[in-house]
């Protein structure tokens, strides 16, 4: 890009309005600023670096959190995959609870036994 084809910054134009001298009094003080002042044209092909730097963060963060959105999710579903396990690994000995000569053992299992029925549990038919 040539340094030519570029429109003048705001500094450039606020001093060229400096310059301007108001003759009318016979004294040199500067015009005040005139609140209509040419506004800078950009290039199209001049990017804003600041809008593309937050506009990258934004991705940035918004990747993170869809990342740690999905690890967590990922630890969910192992951990109900273990207790799943766990709940199948305990079938064989609640089913020798059923036998068991106290009375609150043999609830105990007839309960879980219930519930595992409920969700439908391979074994819950002992």
């Amino acid at each position: 890009m040539d340094v030519d084809d570029e429109a003048p910054t705001e500094e450039e134009q606020d001093t060229d309005e400096d310059e301007d001298v108001d003759m009318e009094d016979g004294d040199a003080t500067p015009k005040p600023k005139s609140k209509r002042s040419k506004p800078t044209k950009r290039r199209k092909s001049e990017l804003d670096m600041a809008a593309v730097a937050n506009e990258q963060d934004a991705l940035a963060a918004l990747d993170g959190n869809e990342m740690l959105s999905l690890k967590l999710r990922k630890k969910y579903y192992s951990e109900a995959l273990n207790f799943i396990q766990q709940i199948e690994n305990g079938i064989p000995i609640a089913s020798q609870l059923l036998g068991s000569t106290h009375k609150s053992e043999v609830l105990e299992a007839m309960e879980f036994f219930r519930i595992i029925h409920e969700y439908k549990f391979e074994g819950a038919e002992v």
